[in-house]
């Protein structure tokens, strides 16, 4: 993993930025943090280990229930219920979403004049539009991907291909932002300069940057490129 730490290193390096796509849950919202306990409460519910939740993160409702129904046959015959009873509980969650993330905000506001910006996410349009309309955040992106969109969802491609394609922007201009093994996996398959967005030094991402929070970016206009302040 190359990670830039030098006010100098600038993203992408080959030239000027041509779009920016943003995945959605833990990078825009705070909604991964709230998806991972629906899940660990799940678990819990249908005598799983609460403490595997991690390994859910960055996943779509489909995939969360294959993992859920592995290795357990008194579930599987019951796929579609749990999928609905899972859907259900996200939503309750995601209920109470107001607000995007501060410093995310704030980097998209900096970005929007000078890059088309792009969604890209596991997630559901029903579940992503209605967090867009309730953060405010839905006039800055010009267009919206999510798993319902496209043939396969994160770790494949498809997702980022999608919204880079929507603007006509090749990979290595593209800047891609994710918080997720699987959305850094899948940006890095459609050819983007990827970004890694986490805090939490136990999860792996193979980003060619890494930050904890967007305040930790700069942006120069005039270049179109990124760079990590160091902060």
């Amino acid at each position: 993993m190359s990670i830039l730490t030098q006010a100098s290193d600038l993203l992408p390096q080959g030239g000027p930025a041509t779009a920016a796509i943003f995945d959605f849950d833990g990078v825009l919202v705070d909604s991964e943090s709230r998806w991972l306990r629906t899940i660990e409460q799940f678990l819990t519910q249908h005598g799983n280990d609460a403490g595997g939740a991690e390994r859910f993160r960055g996943v779509t409702l489909e995939q969360a229930i294959e993992l859920i129904c592995t290795d357990r046959d008194d579930l599987k015959l019951r796929q579609h219920e749990l999928l609905q009873e899972l859907d259900e509980n996200y939503r309750r969650e995601i209920a109470g979403i107001t607000a995007p993330i501060v410093a995310a905000a704030n980097f998209v506001a900096r970005l929007r004049p000078w890059l088309p910006l792009v969604v890209a996410s596991n997630g559901s349009r029903r579940d992503v539009q209605l967090m867009l309309a309730a953060t405010g955040l839905a006039d800055a992106f010009q267009g919206v991907f999510t798993i319902d969109d496209v043939p396969a969802g994160k770790p494949a491609p498809d997702l980022y291909l999608a919204a880079r394609q929507s603007v006509d922007s090749r990979g290595a201009q593209t800047l891609a932002f994710d918080d997720s093994p699987v959305g850094v996996a899948a940006a890095k398959a459609a050819g983007c300069v990827v970004v890694g967005v986490n805090a939490d030094p136990r999860i792996a991402l193979d980003s060619d940057l890494r930050i904890g929070s967007f305040a930790e970016l700069e942006f120069d206009s005039e270049l179109r490129r990124i760079r990590s302040s160091g902060r």
